[in-house]
Order: structure tokens, then sequence, then C-alpha cells
């Protein structure tokens, strides 16, 4: 895929959706006792384009390394990392709003490549008709 044919935006637009349910699901367990939050963290994508989702994490630990973004995104949201009784939930909502907020918008910016193809195919196609 090349820059101009939206892989790009499609592969963010995947990667944003990934991170957006690691946030969710450490909202989701703010008042869970023992429950450490994620992070998701990015890369490059294939031949440099686009993102990818490099490694889901619990928060201060070193990344995994060589394992399928979905897989990891599943087996954090269904276990959830660092569970231990007693211990108050890691999450910290402020934080955890303002990356819903800068995912939000990174998301609408990729969706708005579509909308504009789709305008510009649209143009095209009224004047072939």
């Amino acid at each position: 895929m090349s820059a101009g044919d939206g892989g790009s935006s499609i592969q963010a637009m995947q990667a944003l959706s990934a991170a957006q349910r690691v946030m969710a699901n450490n909202v989701a367990n703010v008042s869970t006792e023992g429950f450490a939050p994620s992070r998701v963290h990015m890369e490059d994508g294939p031949g440099g384009e686009g993102v990818a989702v490099a490694a889901v994490k619990p928060v201060n630990a070193a990344a995994p390394v060589g394992r399928n973004a979905q897989t990891m995104v599943d087996e954090f949201v269904r276990l959830g990392p660092g569970r231990e009784a007693g211990e108050p939930s890691g999450t910290d909502l402020s934080r955890e709003m303002v990356n819903l907020i800068v995912n939000e918008r990174s998301f609408a910016a990729n969706a708005s490549f579509f909308r504009n193809l789709n305008d510009m195919l649209g143009f095209v196609m009224d004047m072939k008709a």
C-alpha cells in the first residue's frame, strides 16, 4: 500500500482502535483492586509507512516482543495485567480522559482522508456523467 491509497490511514485507525479498547479497559477497572493499567505502544508500520501496535504492556513494564498486536490487546483486556489482591487500581482517570480525547481526534483526522477521497471521487464521477 502506498500513502496515497489510504493504507496508512487504515493502519492508524486500527492501531487507534486497539488503544481505545485498552484505555476503555483501564477506565472500566478503575475501582478494581490490584488492577494495573496498560498502555499501547506504537511503532512505524510496514515499510516505514503508517503506524502499528508494537506492544500492549502494563504501565512501567518492559515491552513484550514478537506477538500479534490483536492477541496482546485481547489478552490484556481479558486478564488485566499485574493484578494483586488488596491493592487499589493504578488507573489515573485524568490521564485516561486526556488520552481518550487525543485518540478520538487522531481517529477523526485519519477518517477525514476517506471523507475527502469520497468527495473527490464523487466530483470526478459527476464530471464524467
